[in-house]
This record gives C-alpha cells, sequence and structure tokens, in this order.
C-alpha cells in the first residue's frame, strides 16, 4: 500500500480498529495489520475514495482473503481471525479476553509419574509405554502429559529442578535416526508480477467490488442426502422439549436448514445444534423492529445480519449467571456463526493448519554455528551473534522468549554438586528460568563480557521489548566467509535443536515441558520418530516407574500385573 493510499484508508482503518476495543498495544498493531492486509488485496476497493469496511469486510469476505493465497495460507489465517474480530465489532459484540481454566486436565498417573522420574528420558518413557500397552503412544495420549508445576494463568514463574539440571547441563547434540526432508520456507518472489497475475488480481478486484454492492447472496438449501444417515435421521427426528409445538413447526425447516449447513460430523452433534439454533429463532421471532412481527423468521432475514453477534452478547451473561462454563459459551457462538454462515453462497470456511515442527539441526552444523558466532568481524556482531547462538541451543529460548532477556536475567548459579553453571530467566511471556547447557554456556559468558556500557536492564537483543521478532536484526548482521552468501539459521530451529537433546538426555519429560515453556507434550510427537534408540537401563526404569503407578495406558491388561 503506497503512503497516498495509506492516508486516504487511515481514517476508515482507525475507525475499525477502535470499534473493536483493542486490549493491547501488540492487539491493536495486530487488528492494523490484518485491516491493511485486507485493503491491499483484491477486496473490491477502488483505492482513490476512502474504503467502507462496512460493506467491503464481511465474514464472507475475510474468508476469501483467507483463501486467496496457498503458499501463506496460514498467515492469511490469522489475519483472517482478526477481520472476524473488526466484523463482529461492528455488529456490537464486545471482545472479551478468553478464559483460561485454571484446573490442570486429568492426565494419566501412571504417565505422570514416570514423566517425572529422574534418570529417565522422554525416548525411554515413550518406549516404555508401548510396551506396557501394547500399541503406539498417539499425539493425544501424550497431551494429557502435563509439565510438574503448570502456570496457566503464567503469573508464576518456574525454576529449574536441580535434581535434573545436570543431566540438562550435559545434554549434547545428537544426529537423528531417520533423514529429514526440510520443508524450508520458499523464497518470495522479488519481481514485479506479470500480466497474467496483473489480469487475476483485477478480475478478483471486481469481483470483490460487485460482492460489496450487491452484498450477500442466499445460498441454496443443502441437501440431506449427502449428510450421514445418522445425522440426516437426528435433524428429521428433532423435537425441541422447551419450545411450543406450534412454533417448532414453523420453525423447523429454518433450524434444519442451518444446522444442515452446518455439516455436523454426529447425530449428537446435529441435536445439539438443534438445540441452540431453535433457541436463537425463537429470540429472532420476538425482536421488535421485524418486517412483519407475525411471520416466522426466514433465511433472508439472517443473511447478512448482526443479529448472531447480539444474541450472544445478550446469551453470555446469561449462561454465565446460570453458571455455565466458557467452554458451552463458546459453543454456541460458534455453532450461531457456523450456521447462519452457511446461508451465505460466497462463505467457505477456512481454518488455520496445523504447523509443523522444524526439524532440527545436526551436531555438525550446530559446531558450524558456534564456529561463526565467535568469529565476526567486532564486537556488536559478536555479541548479537553469540546471544542468538547460545540461548536459543543452549536454553531452547523461541525468538518471542529473546525480546524480553536482559542482562540482568542471566545469572550465575553455584551448586554444591554441579559447581557454577549460568541460568538465564524469561521475565515476561512464560515466565521460567532455564539452564544452559555446557555446550553452549562459552558463547553466552562471551557475550557478556562485550556488554560494554550497556544497562544491566537493556535487552540482549534489540532496544525494544515490544518489538515481535528481534532475532531478524542478529541474523541479518551476521557476516560469513563467502562473498553474498546467506547463513540458514532459523530461531526455531535452534529451540527444536534443544529440544530434540533435552528429550534424549536423562531429563524427565516434566522437567524438560517446564524448561521449554509448554504446558503439554504434544507438540513433540513429531520429533520422537527421530530419535534414536534409548538406552535399555533407561527403559527398564521407566517400565518400574509406569508399575509404580498402578496404571496402564489404554484398557488394562491382567498379563501385565
Amino acid at each position: 500500500m503506497s503512503a497516498i493510499e495509506w492516508r486516504t484508508a487511515r481514517p476508515s482503518v482507525i475507525e475499525a480498529v477502535a470499534l473493536a476495543a483493542p486490549r493491547t498495544s501488540q492487539d491493536a498493531k495486530a487488528l492494523l495489520c490484518a485491516a491493511v492486509a485486507f485493503l491491499n488485496s483484491p477486496c473490491g476497493w477502488d483505492r482513490v475514495d476512502p474504503p467502507s469496511l462496512a460493506n467491503l469486510l464481511t465474514e464472507a469476505a475475510a474468508e476469501i482473503f483467507a483463501r486467496s493465497d496457498a503458499k501463506n495460507s496460514r498467515s492469511l489465517a490469522v489475519y483472517a481471525s482478526s477481520l472476524r474480530a473488526l466484523v463482529r465489532a461492528r455488529g456490537g459484540q464486545t471482545r472479551t479476553a478468553r478464559a483460561v481454566d485454571s484446573a490442570v486436565p486429568e492426565t494419566t498417573p501412571a504417565m505422570q509419574v514416570a514423566a517425572a522420574t529422574a534418570g529417565v528420558s522422554t525416548v525411554a518413557l515413550v518406549l516404555a509405554c508401548e510396551r506396557v500397552s501394547r500399541g503406539p503412544v498417539t499425539r493425544s495420549t501424550l497431551s494429557r502429559v502435563r509439565a510438574a508445576t503448570v502456570t496457566h494463568d503464567r503469573a508464576g514463574t518456574v525454576g529449574p529442578d536441580h535434581s535434573s539440571a545436570g543431566a540438562l547441563l550435559a545434554a549434547e547434540h545428537r544426529y537423528f535416526a531417520q533423514e529429514v526432508v526440510t520443508t524450508a520456507t520458499p523464497p518470495r518472489p522479488t519481481t514485479s508480477p506479470s500480466a497474467r497475475q496483473q489480469l487475476a488480481m483485477a478480475r478478483a478486484d471486481r469481483a470483490a467490488a460487485a460482492r460489496a454492492l450487491s452484498g450477500p447472496r442466499l445460498a441454496e438449501s443443502p441437501d440431506l442426502s449427502t449428510l450421514r444417515p445418522g445425522v440426516a435421521r437426528a435433524l428429521t427426528a428433532y423435537r425441541p422439549q422447551t419450545i411450543d409445538p406450534g412454533v417448532w413447526v414453523h420453525l423447523r425447516s429454518l433450524a434444519v436448514r442451518l444446522v444442515a449447513g452446518a455439516a455436523p460430523v454426529s447425530d449428537v452433534a446435529a441435536r445439539n445444534g438443534l438445540t441452540i439454533v431453535s433457541q436463537f429463532l425463537v429470540w429472532v421471532w420476538a425482536q421488535p423492529g421485524r418486517p412483519d412481527p407475525e411471520a416466522a423468521p426466514t433465511a433472508a432475514e439472517l443473511l447478512g445480519s448482526t443479529l448472531v453477534d447480539r444474541y450472544v452478547t445478550g446469551a453470555r451473561s446469561g449462561l454465565r449467571a446460570a453458571g455455565a462454563p466458557d467452554a458451552t459459551i463458546s459453543t454456541v457462538r460458534s455453532v450461531l456463526r457456523r450456521a447462519v454462515n452457511s446461508l451465505d453462497a460466497d462463505y467457505a470456511p477456512s481454518s488455520i493448519p496445523a504447523a509443523t515442527m522444524a526439524p532440527p539441526y545436526d551436531p555438525a552444523q550446530c559446531d558450524l554455528f558456534v564456529e561463526i558466532a565467535q568469529s565476526q568481524p567486532n564486537s556488536t556482531k559478536t555479541r548479537n551473534a553469540c546471544f542468538l547462538i547460545g540461548l536459543c541451543l543452549g536454553a531452547g529460548l523461541s525468538p518471542s522468549d529473546l525480546r524480553y532477556v536482559r542482562y540482568c536475567d542471566i545469572r550465575e548459579v553455584h551448586h554444591p554438586a554441579l559447581g557454577h553453571y549460568l541460568t538465564v530467566h524469561v521475565p515476561e511471556g512464560i515466565r521460567r528460568t532455564v539452564v544452559i547447557r555446557r555446550t553452549h554456556e562459552a558463547l553466552v559468558r562471551r557475550a557478556l563480557s562485550l556488554q560494554g556500557n550497556a544497562d544491566s536492564t537493556q535487552p540482549v537483543l534489540g532496544t525494544s521489548t515490544t518489538r515481535r521478532n528481534v532475532t531478524q536484526a542478529a541474523l541479518r548482521s551476521i557476516v560469513t566467509a563467502g562473498a553474498g552468501r546467506r547463513l540458514d539459521i532459523d530461531p526455531r530451529r535452534l529451540r527444536t535443536t534443544w529440544l530434540f537433546a533435552a528429550l534424549n538426555a536423562p531429563v524427565p519429560l516434566a522437567v524438560v515441558l517446564e524448561q521449554a515453556g509448554l504446558t503439554s507434550a504434544r507438540t513433540i510427537t513429531d520429533l520422537l520418530a527421530l530419535c534414536p534408540s534409548p538406552d535399555p537401563a533407561e527403559v527398564a526404569r521407566a517400565m518400574v516407574a509406569l508399575t509404580d503407578g498402578r496404571m496402564h495406558l489404554g484398557e488394562p491388561r491382567t498379563d501385565e500385573r
């Protein structure tokens, strides 16, 4: 977007974002970026007059935007989430912070006991669980394993476990058990769009402008024969218990159409959806100011309206007063939105694709990174490179963690059995204190020695803690011997490499989760297939720990006792 276009669009964008009442500066920035990205796409804006976001930005337009580029589908889907917040704020729905359940979800006692047993690596634990359960350990099984100290509200600080600090300090890089296909991000084209691409963008722009002028188009009624037999039977046989049969006769066809359009996956979901939708339609019928108060609501009346947002806003307080959990309120909101949006012929729901964990670097690559970090031409580049490599590879910090770390957060600890070692404290985000591995302790000490006149409260990378990714500047400044050669260092892969080493070291899984800032082991499933075979003695200890838990994974077996 050019400077002239931004001056034209700025008042409309600021007004839309202010209406959404952002809670923080980062929230406001995310909404602004999403709105600008939407206007910069083929959305129907002529780029001459100020854009009318009330006409251009709809739920359907946000979903079309999310599907506009398959290569950047995840980023666009995140933008689309912010765009939907702008649409719903215009409809009068206030944004509320997502509530976090303070209760720790139930986990399998045997798994949790073994996950906290000293001297048992994660790889050995998983292998022992597979032998006990006589089946593979799935992502859902690992998702029930929690860190020993979970701070769901992120108000507390998780400190290092000295009983396992020695194993973490000595954790070394390991080679993979199999080849890894690196899914590198393809370089973005630097050339201008071709004539064919420009014509396609112009056609999409004209189509978006036409949709904005004509309004939403009513979709055809869904064919019940395309649904699963159990779902179709549940839709046709449903009878609400709290609605008068005389009223239900007039609402039934529209309720079935809405729920069928939402494509329920089971008969239970279909009946629950009809319960929610039927109560909503009764509320709509009773609303003042309808064109025909005596007539039942129609699909055309619901299409493109803000009735769902108004209903959810009022129902939220009633449900909470009745003691309903936040999950129930979220279910009501999502079911109604999905059902009413199915009436729009241009609407097609998008989802954020699951992010696969970046593969780890091998030991030879890690040694090269260490050598390069120590060989930079001046003290500033050396300090930044040593902090980046040392804290990501040595402590598993993520780019979001690094922007909060200050000089004073890196401390030296003396333990009678372990001697002197370094820890790094993450003061914001997922607060915790992480042990820095011996293999990269020298890098961090070298960076600290180059602090110079910097204040101890200054961030180790960058100067502002509000910057989203402070690692990019440090990466760009790294100098290599090859002229024009760029070193491929990904901080996410550096963190994954640390996690891979921790999974193969005799460190309890619960401690690994604490040190990594994870609340669940679900995300480490991708790495387990790469881990080499563990020490048989560790597997034996894990088997004993599982037996002490007196619980088996899956169905109990008498021959295993």
